[in-house]
């Protein structure tokens, strides 16, 4: 997985992507990170800008992370 995510960074570095993922590592690098509730965006920044701010992605982010 992390070999097909160097690739797509390096194919799509030149263009915008919109990525919808199940797994929050694959957008861990992104540039812009989307949070959609019912259709509308509740959050946006970066990976980090997210879980700074302590808001759903954070909490998502962290459920995750203790799951394993």
């Amino acid at each position: 997985m992390q070999r097909l995510q160097r690739t797509l960074a390096v194919l799509l570095a030149a263009y915008t992507c919109f990525m919808v993922a199940p797994r929050l590592s694959t957008i861990r690098h992104v540039d812009l990170v989307l949070v959609l509730d019912d259709g509308y965006i509740i959050e946006h920044g970066t990976h980090r800008e997210l879980l700074q701010a302590a808001g759903p992605y954070a909490c998502l982010y962290e459920h995750f992370a203790r799951a394993g």
